[in-house]
């Protein structure tokens, strides 16, 4: 039981660690950003260095950052291609730029958010020097630069004017201008992922036990919006007053969790998370006279907190940490045996697997 409950804090501790990370990746700038790029594209600190140049005293301020999340790929064809996604009230906006370098790339979406943020700081400021540009040459102090000769006046012979030939005016024709094509609302679909795992409970059943499960998962902006289901494998529990019987007792639930997306790393993120979870608790005696079967239903809320590390393009480790409290949970007693199980009011779960993006 202390076990149980000590599992069950870690959430606790994984949720403060990730505010403190969360206060040093997004700080009071004006651009909030989450930068993924191959090793040879510029980093996010580079990016937001462009940034805060462009817009100059306005880089800082009071008022709330734009958050934006930037990822670069390298298109088969060599060139470069960023997808920058900002959440809104109206749901994600997003844009797509391209690029031969990823040098470029960098500079034309530092351009984007600067004016995303003041679009005449960003259009008014002094462009990013290229490579192959010189500032101009200046004279040594004291001396005038040479001034350019004034062009000869060349003579020309006159030649006899000829007259001009007068040919009507050709008739103008208007083109009627077609109407401008009303701007059109695209939906953007979100990023989405499906996972499979597997499963440690500590508390729930009548000792550690172990299960399987999946999820499918939705990335609105930020956020990170799970629905799974989970099966924790039977466990044996027996009684005192007869060795000879014993009960199995299994779960099967369902639930539902959200939280924010924090970039730790490139390849690696967290996200503390707040939890809700159904589940349907089923036992089974056996060894005794008329054996029996009953089903009760579980109800928890708890904290917890989700990391995932990019193995490949689409392809992630996930991990992660639950501590739940159950506000409804069941007594299974046997008649003329007694209690079979109750489960802990407060029980923890760990989780490792892998999960697909889309």
């Amino acid at each position: 039981m202390l076990f149980a409950r000590a599992l069950g804090l870690l959430p606790l501790i994984f949720v403060a660690l990730c505010a403190a990370r969360a206060s040093e990746v997004y700080g009071a700038e004006a651009v909030a950003l989450r930068w993924s790029a191959p090793a040879d594209c510029p980093t996010g600190a580079d990016v937001l260095g462009e940034v805060n140049r462009l817009l100059g005293p306005r880089a800082s301020s009071n008022e709330a950052s734009l958050e934006v999340v930037a990822e670069v790929q390298r298109k088969d064809d060599g060139t470069y291609l960023v997808r920058l996604e900002i959440p809104g009230e109206d749901g994600p906006r997003s844009r797509e730029v391209s690029a031969v370098s990823c040098a470029a790339l960098g500079q034309a979406a530092a351009l984007i958010l600067a004016m995303m943020v003041d679009s005449e700081a960003a259009l008014a400021a002094e462009p990013a020097p290229g490579p192959g540009q010189t500032l101009p040459e200046q004279s040594p102090p004291g001396q005038t630069p040479p001034q350019p000769s004034e062009p000869k006046q060349i003579s020309e012979a006159p030649r006899p004017s000829q007259p001009i030939p007068s040919t009507p005016p050709s008739p103008v024709r208007s083109i009627p201008s077609s109407p401008a094509p009303k701007p059109g609302y695209r939906f953007i679909r979100p990023p989405m992922a499906l996972s499979i795992y597997s499963l440690g409970d500590i508390g729930t059943l009548p000792s550690p036990s172990f299960g399987v499960g999946g999820a499918f998962v939705v990335f609105p902006g930020r956020s990170r919006v799970e629905l799974g289901i989970s099966y924790l494998l039977p466990r044996k529990t027996t009684f005192s007053s007869l060795s000879s019987a014993w009960a199995d007792v299994d779960l099967l639930l369902g639930y539902a969790s959200a939280g924010v997306v924090i970039k730790a790393h490139p390849k690696l993120e967290l996200a503390p998370k707040f939890r809700f979870e159904l589940g349907g608790l089923r036992a089974e005696s056996f060894g005794v006279t008329n054996p029996d079967k009953a089903s009760a239903m579980l109800v928890g809320m708890g904290i917890g907190g989700q990391g995932s590390m990019r193995l490949r393009r689409n392809i992630h480790l996930v991990f992660g940490v639950d501590g739940v409290l159950y506000i409804a949970y069941p007594r299974f007693i046997v008649t003329g045996l007694g209690e079979a199980h109750t489960p802990s009011r407060v029980v923890g779960r760990i989780a490792l697997g892998g999960e697909w993006r889309f």
